[in-house]
């Protein structure tokens, strides 16, 4: 029988941790990409993978729990935002920001 009060292991790929300066997995992402059109906040969703979105780049990724909630869009995505410049600054080629939502919330 397992102590629940153990510590759990690292998430990891392939039993690996991912650690700074790692390649990443090859995987597939589901993304807003803003598009020409008449529509106010026109976007569409595209498939776009990992290579073309951090292959021989420098990047950051944050993540949010839930997009649009008070503490997600209060709290943590305008310290990104007032930041972005000093993290380009920093040699920092895209700034991405992952949420766990549904397209409906998304779009």
């Amino acid at each position: 029988m397992s102590d629940e009060r153990a510590p759990k292991k690292p998430k990891t790929v392939d039993n690996e941790i991912i650690k700074e300066g790692d390649d990443v997995p090859s995987v597939v992402f589901k993304m807003r990409v803003r598009i020409e059109s008449d529509v106010e906040n026109s976007f569409d969703w595209r498939d776009m993978t990992s290579e073309v979105l951090f292959k021989g780049k420098r990047v950051v990724v944050f993540a949010l729990p839930s997009a649009f909630t008070p503490t997600c869009s209060n709290t943590h995505l305008p310290g990104y935002e007032e930041a972005f410049e000093e993290i380009k600054g920093l040699g920092i080629d895209d700034v991405y920001c992952i949420s766990v939502n549904d397209a409906f919330v998304m779009r």
